[in-house]
């Protein structure tokens, strides 16, 4: 019976398939700017307050062999900004963020602690324009707690300032047009931690993920708001109506990866190739049989 069921589990991580489409992969792996986007449109882009290190999460990259051998510290007043006059990277409907992060604090539930890994919206706009697009936070802070509760979805009581959370639209001076959705999942440590978020339009749902757990979400669709003229895309920092940067992400982010559609547990990047697993399996199967 174990062998049955190992045979299917390969079967079924090696047949997955998915409508996902990477539209900007930075990896962090040159030696200075531009940051060379490894997705197939050439999403470049350009560091701020930013150094490049030989500080980890993971080499070889589980789910496409990449070696990895740089990532970026922020250190707290870093980001990088990627133009996307076309905008690729603009969603009303599904996509995928993925990261490693690497956080100097957590826990902090208050305007301060709020840690963005990606913010998409126009920005040096002013109070005309303050409107976001998407942003993931890695640690939410205090993101919503002033809104009114009918648009907040999943942790929306007793938060400790650590939970990722995913935001749409709005500014201060039209919070009617916020709306977020918040994980029951927190980094909340020092280590490096693999987080992902899935918005599912098809199905009103959210999946976070941070390492090997998940917490799916539903939700009410409130809207979104796309530019005409596309904003670029903030990595590691927000800038408010007063265009100020802030809430920047302090500590070190790898292996940034965006896609339309929502990418599979299994093609993630944390997760090993097909090909791997299945030599995994097969290794299982042949120990099993000389048992």
């Amino acid at each position: 019976m174990r062998t049955f069921v190992l045979v299917v589990a390969g079967c079924v991580l090696l047949t997955s398939s998915t409508n996902a489409d990477t539209r900007g992969y930075w990896r962090f792996e040159e030696t200075s700017d531009p940051v060379v986007d490894w997705g197939p449109y050439g999403l470049n882009g350009t560091t701020t307050n930013a150094v490049r290190t030989g500080d980890v999460p993971v080499d070889p990259i589980p789910q496409n062999g990449f070696a990895n051998m740089q990532s970026l510290y922020l250190g707290g007043d870093g980001y990088v900004t990627v133009p996307d006059d076309a905008g690729l990277l603009d969603f009303d409907q599904s996509f995928t963020i993925e990261a490693w992060v690497k956080l100097s604090r957590y826990g902090d539930y208050s305007h301060y602690g709020r840690q963005w890994l990606t913010l998409k919206k126009r920005i040096n706009g002013g109070d005309y324009d303050c409107k976001t697009t998407y942003g993931l936070l890695v640690n939410g802070g205090s993101f919503g707690e002033n809104l009114p509760a009918e648009y907040g979805f999943g942790k929306t009581t007793d938060r400790t300032g650590s939970e990722l959370l995913l935001a749409f639209g709005g500014g201060s001076d039209n919070p009617s047009d916020i709306w977020w959705i918040a994980s029951y999942l927190e980094v909340d440590n020092t280590d490096w931690n693999f987080v992902s978020v899935a918005f599912d339009a098809d199905n009103d749902a959210v999946r976070f993920n941070i390492n090997d757990e998940f917490d799916t979400i539903s939700f009410t669709d409130l809207g979104h708001f796309i530019p005409e003229d596309h904003g670029p895309l903030v990595i590691g920092a927000h800038q408010n109506n007063d265009n100020e940067w802030n809430q920047f992400l302090d500590g070190s982010i790898d292996e940034v990866r965006i896609s339309s559609g929502v990418v599979p547990e299994d093609r993630l990047l944390n997760v090993p190739e097909p090909a791997t697993l299945a030599m995994l399996v097969a290794g299982v199967l042949g120990f099993l049989r000389r048992r």
